[in-house]
């Protein structure tokens, strides 16, 4: 949940770069993972949980986590410029939850927990409630809107990979370097992107303090968060926490920006509140039948 009120703030902070630079949403993300990688490298080599002998086995599984997070950067800011802000975090946000409840089912064999469930379904439609309330009439042609709503669902599939990815390599690996690693990943399957579209630094120049801050609150220190998180609780839980998002996103919206919220959103806000207190009591990871792929020989948890 702390990780979702960090993500809160990265709506306002591209606002604010969309006004003073002409840089391109996905050369953001770019530089997001970029700045953030050695920061989070740098930690878990201080902290000693950067071992060669633990990296090298989780190589495969940590270049599929660098994959999922380009793939959500490219999917989400892709569509942003084609159906808005609105229906993109609508789309992506609300979906994301379900697809992680369904992938780690499927692959962690987590069970369902009434508890979980009923926070799921409030989380869900709450943010459906406060996203929603905000939508405006969009102008898309008919093919530019559903390519738009495809790039959202594509970001929602690849961040619900992410957790469930994470998920299964926590019991091996630190979560600064999880988060280093994969971000470095992230990276560079990024990077012929940002070659093709370019960013000068009369770009970057005005807004390196807002990518710096992107790069270390709302990316290096959520992620950490978030997968510290998952050794604790279960991805769906997990998911529903991060519904946090949209929630302090809209409540900046309201203050800095002076949005209105209205009835709808007043009570999405307390359907997505109500979902997030279901989480804490008695909140353990479900037992499962069978757990996820054996690790490497010679990994510990």
């Amino acid at each position: 949940m702390a990780a979702g009120l960090t993500w809160g703030t990265t709506a306002a902070t591209m606002a604010l770069v969309g006004r003073r630079s002409p840089l391109g949403a996905g050369a953001v993300g770019f530089f997001r993972v970029l700045l953030a990688a050695p920061i989070l490298l740098g930690l878990a080599r201080l902290a000693g949980v950067l071992a060669r002998s633990r990296l090298v086995p989780l190589l495969g599984r940590l270049a599929l986590l660098g994959a999922a997070q380009a793939g959500f950067q490219l999917g989400y800011f892709g569509a942003v410029p084609r159906i808005g802000v609105g229906p993109t975090a609508l789309i992506a946000i609300c979906t994301s939850p379900l697809i992680i409840a369904a992938l780690a089912a499927w692959w962690l064999r987590e069970r369902l927990t009434a508890r979980v469930a009923g926070a799921l379904a409030g989380g869900v439609a709450g943010t459906a409630l406060l996203v929603g309330g905000r939508l405006t009439p969009a102008a898309a042609a008919p093919g530019m809107a559903a390519a738009g709503a495809a790039l959202a669902l594509g970001a929602a599939f690849s961040y619900a990979t992410y957790v469930v990815l994470a998920k299964s390599v926590v019991p091996h690996l630190h979560p600064f370097a999880i988060a280093g690693v994969s971000f470095g990943f992230a990276a560079l399957f990024l990077l012929p992107v940002v070659l093709l579209h370019g960013a000068s630094w009369e770009s970057l120049r005005p807004v390196w303090l807002h990518l710096i801050y992107l790069a270390v609150v709302p990316t290096a220190i959520a992620y950490a968060l978030y997968v510290r998180g998952l050794q604790g609780t279960s991805a769906t839980a997990a998911g529903v926490g991060s519904l946090m998002e949209p929630l302090t996103a809209t409540l900046l919206g309201v203050v800095a920006f002076r949005e209105s919220l209205g009835l709808r959103g007043l009570l999405g806000a307390a359907l997505l509140l109500g979902a997030t207190a279901l989480l804490f009591p008695g909140n353990r990871p479900p037992r499962s039948d069978r757990r996820p792929r054996a690790p490497a020989p010679g990994l510990q948890g």
